[in-house]
Formats: structure tokens, C-alpha cells, sequence
């Protein structure tokens, strides 16, 4: 039976109305989906009648900072200029025949941006998104540049005519030719 695993997540966002592919957050350790909706119940003469109280739809998640990534930077001043987002979550393992990934979709705001780090350890940082209303759910298509290099790099053949000058190429000086 196959699993879904944590590495399986992709989470795409974009300030809310932005005409823009939507970016993928990189280096994600952990996510969070929730969703909570409480009940209080109030005795009566003649039993017991409950009330359903406010929807808590949130997703959270940790991610490694990425200096050269500005969702993180984008993500703390979401929280503090109160900028609504969108955001995407998928399971990169749940794709149709048409090559759609199957999504969650929400508009909200993020409410926290909280920087990690230890001495000899990589910095992170934790986030917190506050859907508002209720998400919805449906089939989407990935940004062309996302769907080229979903891991940050494209693949490449192992022959000469095809290097590396993506991922950790990118910053290095590599040669070009043979």
C-alpha cells in the first residue's frame, strides 16, 4: 500500500491576487494541514443541545533558510504588513492522466515567521497560514518552471553535451566544454 510521505508534500503560494506563477517553498522539514472546529454543549430541561464554534484551518510547516530564496523574507513581511497569500498544498505522488497534481487551494494570511538558529546547525525558520473561509480542493497544473525542475535541478544525461548548470552547478565556475 503506498504511503504518503513528507518529502511527497509541495506547497506553492503567491500574494493573493498576483498576476504570477505561484513559487514553490524550498527546503520544507515539516508540514502541518489542520483543521479544528470545537463544540460546546449547554444542558437544558430537556437534554443536551451543542453548537458547532469557528473553523481553525491552518497549515504550518518549518523550512530550511535559503539565502538566496526570498519566499522566507516574503513570508515575515507577509505577517507583518498583514499581505493576504495564496497558497497551494500537494502530493506530488497524486497526479491525474492529464499530468494535474491534486490540491488543496486557500486564501489567508500568515500569522507567524520565526527564525531558528544554532550554533553549528542550519538555520530554519517556522511559519503559520490561517486560511480564511474554507479551503477548496481540485486538480491543478504546476508553474512550467516548477514542472521543468521540481527539485531545484532538471535532470540531466550523462554525456557531454548536457552539464550540469543548474542546483549546485549554478554558483560554480564549471566548465563548459570537453
Amino acid at each position: 500500500m503506498p504511503v504518503l510521505k513528507g518529502k511527497d508534500y509541495a506547497i506553492l503560494l503567491r500574494p493573493l491576487g498576483a498576476v504570477e506563477d505561484a513559487t514553490k517553498l524550498m527546503n520544507i522539514k515539516e508540514v502541518t494541514i489542520s483543521a479544528e472546529r470545537g463544540r460546546e454543549s449547554e444542558d437544558t430541561t430537556d437534554g443536551s443541545v451543542s453548537s458547532g464554534e469557528a473553523l481553525e484551518n491552518n497549515v504550518t510547516g518549518t523550512a530550511l533558510y535559503n539565502t538566496e530564496d526570498p519566499l522566507a523574507e516574503s513570508i515575515e513581511e507577509a505577517v507583518i504588513e498583514e499581505e493576504p497569500y495564496e497558497i497551494w498544498v500537494t502530493n506530488k505522488k497524486n497526479v491525474n492522466a492529464e499530468g494535474q497534481y491534486r490540491a488543496q487551494y486557500r486564501q489567508g494570511y500568515f500569522t507567524k515567521h520565526e527564525e531558528k538558529g544554532e550554533v553549528g546547525a542550519n538555520v530554519s525558520y517556522d511559519w503559520e497560514f490561517v486560511t480564511e473561509y474554507k479551503r477548496a480542493k481540485d486538480w491543478m497544473n504546476l508553474p512550467e518552471a516548477i514542472a521543468q525542475n521540481p527539485t531545484t535541478y532538471g535532470f540531466h544525461q550523462p554525456l557531454s553535451t548536457d552539464p550540469a548548470d543548474d542546483g549546485l552547478a549554478a554558483g560554480m565556475n564549471t566548465p563548459t566544454g570537453v
